[in-house]
């Protein structure tokens, strides 16, 4: 009879941890629309809000595991050591925001709830330069699944599904490991200023004709 490799016993545990998962996504997802319910209520016309919960497939929960290996390899003799409990992500919410002036808003509110998780901001480029905010923990749903907590900006958010489609889980082989080439990374970062660039030009011209035009 052939051994189980720690790959199947993590996919028989991930198969367990479902129906948690889904629980802690409801649970957070509900909770933190209704803590932004009042502001996104009093939205403007131009201005989002919007959540998305998504769970991690089992492959890329695996293979996040593998991948803090030594060699990115599981240790066969020591199965008993793995667990995707172990992952910060393994169900995670993201909030996306715009314009960026709501983002600090929309942070202190979910914060608020979430005080007590631990911080892990997203800053990229050198020098680094902050790009979201994001916090991982338990909900009262689950004790076993962590949970993480991206609030976003939405041009930055909605960049990042196309990003990592092309680049970190592409169907290509030839674009895998694209990401970490120095020209990749360097007209990625050049995405992220041009973003931050045509939200700071907007907010001028709102507030340039809230001036000229005042109820």
């Amino acid at each position: 009879m052939t051994q189980r490799t720690v790959a199947d016993r993590l996919r028989e545990e991930y198969s367990l941890l479902s129906p948690d998962i889904k629980r802690v996504l409801h649970q957070l997802q509900t909770d933190v629309a209704h803590l932004l319910l009042e502001l996104t209520l009093a939205l403007k016309h131009h201005e989002r809000v919007h959540i998305e919960a998504r769970a991690k497939e089992c492959e890329s929960a695996i293979d996040a595991l593998r991948r803090r290996e030594e060699a990115r390899q599981f240790d066969e003799d020591t199965p008993e050591k793995y667990t995707l409990t172990r992952l910060p992500d393994l169900a995670a919410l993201r909030v996306l925001v715009f314009p960026k002036p709501r983002l600090a808003e929309v942070h202190a509110i979910v914060r608020s709830k979430y005080a007590d998780w631990t911080p892990d901001p997203v800053e990229t480029g050198t020098p680094p330069k902050w790009r979201a905010w994001k916090y991982y923990g338990y909900c009262s749903a689950s004790p076993r699944v962590h949970v993480e907590i991206q609030v976003v900006p939405m041009l930055t958010g909605l960049f990042w599904q196309v990003e990592h489609d092309a680049f970190y889980k592409p169907r290509d082989p030839v674009l895998r490991g694209a990401a970490n080439k120095p020209i990749v990374r360097e007209h990625t970062e050049a995405v992220y200023d041009a973003f931050e660039a045509l939200e700071a030009i907007l907010e001028q011209e709102l507030e340039r004709n809230a001036e000229q035009n005042p109820e």
